[in-house]
């Protein structure tokens, strides 16, 4: 991990034989003094076979070494050297060590089975949903996703008052632990306060505070299983109209028909206020992109966000399908909003996103016959589900039925 004192006993014994050590020169510069082999700073794994080589080609003794930071098996470059070294006819010993994981549980005395661990490249409109498929997230940061980085996220996207625990230089006689919500971090942040570059951020939004708890025990309990209260949603800025939304009866049938899951992609296109985004992200722990090209709208998704502690919700403020190209693979998409009289808007949105991934679950929602036509047009195998939901309501001392619009539910068929 950086400190010598981390080393396993037999890891230590087997360096210390060793004629030939390569390695990153962080991690050989932290060897101790009673390692006395030759050091060779590799600048790519894919250079170790050759250092092998090279070196087996001069000595025929001993048994050289490579190095790696933390465990062997947790997002290392063991296991890809691995198989790289059985190609060249060498045979591998794997030694495991500590990982950060371990060593930071053991620091805040704190069980980690239920953490979730992200690491390796990631995008920042991924974000949402790595934070957003548990309440535990441990982050191994990287010079993109930063401490400041996740921070900022979470305050943006209404998770402020989350804990987060920043490890800086774990291991390191410069080891700092601090935790705090994201929004006080942020604060210091705006101060002038930088992390280390080698950190570890653990988001725990367990509690968040009580103000994000009592936001969460109340989208809780109103949600059931699917289909928030029309109410529960702001659908407008202060006097300004109510911008469109699917109602709630509506959306609890798009729920069960797009059929989400933990880890899948989702995206809403024409997400209004949000209603749909919301019952996504709060179902499972999916990444939700609620695509919305109206200002007023994204606003509301934004505030309608908030209001769910649904940070797994990432609003992107532009048109489909143009902005698809620089979005994650869609697993399931949902198209909802208007459409123009020829449907032609639709009829791209579908096309892109079948040229983006063939297989994706794909419904569309239509309240007009023009809508409608096209969209059958273009899958003719297309299940159509019409809706129609009548309610009550009082009219003096009698409660009468009020029909609501109709709306055709399109569910295109996936390629096989």
């Amino acid at each position: 991990m950086g400190n010598p004192d981390m080393l396993t006993v037999s890891a230590l014994h087997m360096l210390e034989q060793a004629p030939l050590i390569t390695g990153g020169k962080r991690i050989l510069d932290c060897l101790p003094p009673s390692i006395g082999g030759e050091r060779i700073v590799y600048t790519s794994i894919t250079d170790i076979p050759d250092i092998f080589d090279r070196w087996y080609a001069q000595e025929q003794s001993g048994v050289p070494c490579a190095v790696f930071s933390g465990d062997t098996g947790f997002y290392s470059g063991a296991m890809s050297v691995h198989p790289l070294l059985e190609r060249r006819g060498y045979d591998v010993t794997v030694l495991p060590g500590i990982t950060t994981a371990q060593y930071l549980a053991s620091r805040l005395c704190s069980p980690w089975h239920h953490w979730r661990i992200v690491s390796g490249p990631l995008e920042l409109l991924t974000l949402g949903a790595e934070i957003g498929r548990s309440l535990y997230t441990l982050f191994l940061t990287d010079e993109r996703i930063t401490p400041e980085v996740i921070i900022r996220f979470l305050t943006e996207h209404g998770a402020g008052n989350a804990n987060v625990t920043v490890a800086e230089n774990l291991s390191y006689s410069d080891e700092r632990i601090t935790s705090a919500s994201a929004l006080q971090f942020s604060r210091q942040i705006q101060a002038g306060q930088s992390f280390s570059m080698l950190s570890a951020v653990l988001v725990d939004r367990s509690s968040g505070g009580v103000q994000q708890t009592s936001v969460r025990q109340q989208a809780a309990a109103l949600q059931r299983t699917c289909g928030f209260p029309d109410d529960f949603f702001v659908r407008a800025a202060e006097g300004e109209k109510n911008v469109p939304m699917t109602k709630q009866e509506i959306r609890a049938v798009i729920m069960a028909k797009l059929g989400l899951k933990d880890g899948e992609v989702f995206y809403d296109v024409g997400a209004g206020t949000g209603s749909v985004s919301v019952e996504a992200a709060l179902a499972c722990h999916c990444s939700v992109y609620a695509i919305e090209e109206n200002a007023a709208a994204c606003s509301l998704i934004k505030k309608n966000r908030a209001k769910a502690a649904a940070s797994n919700i990432e609003v992107v403020a532009q048109s489909a399908p143009m902005v698809f190209s620089r979005l994650p693979v869609p697993d399931a998409v949902f198209i909802g909003g208007s459409h123009d009289d020829t449907g032609s808007d639709v009829t791209a949105i579908i096309a892109a996103v079948k040229e983006k991934n063939p297989y994706a679950r794909i419904l569309v929602s239509a309240s007009d016959m023009e809508t409608l036509r096209q969209v059958t047009a273009v899958d003719k195998q297309a299940e159509v589900i019409q809706l129609s939901v009548t309610r009550t309501r009082r009219a003096g001392r009698f409660h009468v039925f009020s029909a609501q619009n109709p709306v055709f539910l399109i569910c295109l068929t996936a390629a096989q």
